[in-house]
């Protein structure tokens, strides 16, 4: 039986992967394997999923780059857009609050696109002592990409979604990643175990900050 929740996984992972990896560095795993984008860290992978995942914490994200001035004023709106409508309840899939913040088991959802050859992963460390996880996307995996867009163009969501996590995140550690997702109080405090919980109403009270100032 295909298991949908966890093609839906791969589907963000592998735009995630297209959209928010770094070109290999000369040398490394990555480039021997001829990955075309890496994510470094699986913690990486699991930070940028859960903003895919949960459109309140990535308009928070967005409307802090703004504060900053980052990001044009114009982004408002777009952080409105993650909001507003059904998309929410559509897109939103929350995740559970583990020692090290959101995270979900990836295996049966990466396996999709390593069975296929669109992705791999790559192990550092010792059987039992596993140091790093890191998530190489292959030539096939964007060329896949591509022609989901070309030949679905319901699928489109999860590109634009991509771009929107790379804008916030793609150039951030993944240990940085996390420390944005921890200092909303809501994510910090959820006990271990918990489905992390929503701060629409927190960013609906900075639209309407930002719009004042």
């Amino acid at each position: 039986m295909l298991d949908v929740d966890a093609l839906q996984g791969a589907l963000r992972m592998l735009f995630l992967l297209d959209r928010c990896g770094e070109p290999p560095a000369a040398g490394s795993p990555a480039a021997t394997a001829g990955a075309v984008a890496v994510i470094t860290a699986e913690k990486k992978l699991q930070a940028l999923h859960f903003w895919m995942r949960n459109p309140d914490y990535l308009a928070y994200e967005v409307l802090c780059r703004v504060e900053t001035g980052s990001f044009a004023g114009s982004w408002i709106d777009r952080a409105m857009e993650l909001l507003d409508g059904e998309e929410p309840e559509l897109r939103l899939y929350p995740m559970l609050r583990h020692r090290f913040g959101a995270f979900e088991p990836i295996d049966d959802s990466f396996s999709y696109l390593a069975a296929t050859g669109l992705a791999e992963c790559h192990r550092s460390g010792s059987p039992g002592h596993i140091q790093r996880t890191d998530l190489h996307l292959l030539q096939a995996g964007r060329d896949a990409a591509n022609r989901i867009l070309a030949d679905e163009p319901d699928m489109k969501w999860y590109a634009d979604r991509a771009d929107l996590v790379a804008a916030v995140g793609r150039t951030l550690s993944g240990n940085a990643a996390k420390d944005r997702q921890y200092e909303l109080s809501r994510y910090a405090e959820t006990a271990l175990g918990d489905r992390i919980q929503p701060v629409e109403d927190i960013v609906r009270a900075k639209i309407v900050k930002l719009r004042e100032s």
